[in-house]
């Protein structure tokens, strides 16, 4: 029976590749196979599917997929071919974050700095163009012409530097906007650039208020930290599946760890996410692999900061919402003390009506509540 089981799975992948070298392979599958080829150890398998797509593929979506190819071969050490996966991807899509910054990190790690810095200094100026205002990719901010740049900090263990995911409630779709009260000791790094935080933030979607400057505030103020820096990634209107392995946020969220760790030591990951799977109707088991999953892309990227969940799925007036959905029960059960993963904000407790301007997004109370709750469970 376990021959028989085998022989049958070789068969299954033949097809796979058979299909890919005719070009009749759709995305969903490459994406469903190669990552369990990659959760099975068959790293060489997968890069091996991705190439036979792509040197037939006509599809939109190569330049994302050269990028997961350089990405796998990164995580395998097969270091020969990572270069040439990345650039493939940019050729295709100039200003591809996630392509950009592996082909940056494998610059660096060949030692041609010169080269890296000129490859980060062209995404930038691509993203932002002559304005010095845009947006990336995946709809994240990537500056505004009135933002005021500081000299890069020295971090130490009064500094806080805290990676804000997830989605809107987590970017700038606030109702008030805000600004630092303590100057430069409230930080909004992007790209390998610090500047004073202020609503709207770079690195997340929208240009409303954001949720961090505040708490930034009550954080030095009550004496939590000399220091805090936001490294915000947080894009609105986005479910797990996004954010999980194989999906385009999880890339962009490795490449945002990955360059923001080449400066500094992340000590905190806020997470604030799940009204679009409330509304989309995930089951609390995919929501549960997905967000174990995202953990999991968080700490094989050498990120041993506690990660803090928060309860996110409240939609006023959505069909069958009650505090016990799927959702909320998922984001509850996920939290393991014992492997730093805690509870983070119930906003789906704390901010009723009043709390959010839409129904969904925070108003200026419900920003105002979200910070104070962050207060007293970093505070503990």
């Amino acid at each position: 029976m376990e021959k028989a089981s085998e022989h049958s799975a070789i068969q299954v992948l033949r097809e796979v590749f058979q299909r890919a070298g005719q070009n009749t392979l759709d995305l969903e599958t490459l994406l469903t196979v190669a990552s369990t080829l990659v959760a099975s150890g068959n790293f060489s398998l997968a890069c091996d599917l991705y190439r036979t797509w792509l040197a037939h593929t006509t599809s939109p979506h190569a330049p994302v997929m050269w990028c997961h190819l350089g990405m796998e071969l990164t995580k395998a050490g097969d270091y020969a071919d990572v270069e040439a996966a990345f650039r493939a991807s940019l050729e295709l899509y100039r200003n591809f974050y996630p392509s950009s910054v592996g082909l940056w990190r494998e610059l660096r790690r060949q030692g041609r700095t010169n080269e890296a810095v000129l490859c980060h200094q062209a995404l930038l100026a691509g993203l932002l163009g002559p304005s010095g205002c845009g947006f990336d990719l995946f709809n994240r901010l990537a500056g505004l012409p009135e933002k005021v740049y500081v000299e890069s900090p020295r971090q130490t263990e009064r500094t806080a530097v805290i990676l804000c995911i997830g989605q809107s409630n987590g970017a700038n779709h606030g109702k008030k906007m805000y600004k630092s009260e303590h100057g430069d000791k409230i930080l909004n790094y992007y790209m390998g650039k610090y500047c004073i935080a202020e609503s709207p933030m770079l690195g997340s979607s929208g240009l409303d208020g954001d949720p961090w400057t505040n708490l930034g505030n009550m954080m030095i103020s009550m004496g939590y930290a000399d220091r805090v820096i936001f490294v915000p990634a947080a894009v609105g209107a986005t479910s797990i599946r996004r954010w999980q392995e194989g999906g385009d946020l999880n890339y962009m969220m490795q490449s945002v760890i990955a360059e923001s760790q080449a400066n500094l030591t992340i000590t905190h990951i806020l997470w604030h996410q799940g009204e679009s799977d409330f509304v989309e109707k995930t089951s609390g088991e995919d929501y549960k692999t997905g967000l174990s999953s995202v953990i999991k892309t968080i700490r094989s990227n050498n990120v041993g900061a506690p990660i803090y969940i928060c309860v996110a799925s409240k939609v006023i007036g959505a069909d069958g919402w009650h505090p016990d959905n799927p959702i909320a029960t998922a984001q509850r059960l996920i939290v393991d003390n014992a492997e730093k993963i805690y509870s983070g904000v119930d906003t789906d407790l704390i901010l009723d009506e009043m709390g959010r301007y839409d129904g969904v997004h925070f108003s200026e109370l419900g920003q105002d509540k979200f910070a104070r709750a962050w207060i007293k469970i970093l505070m503990q």
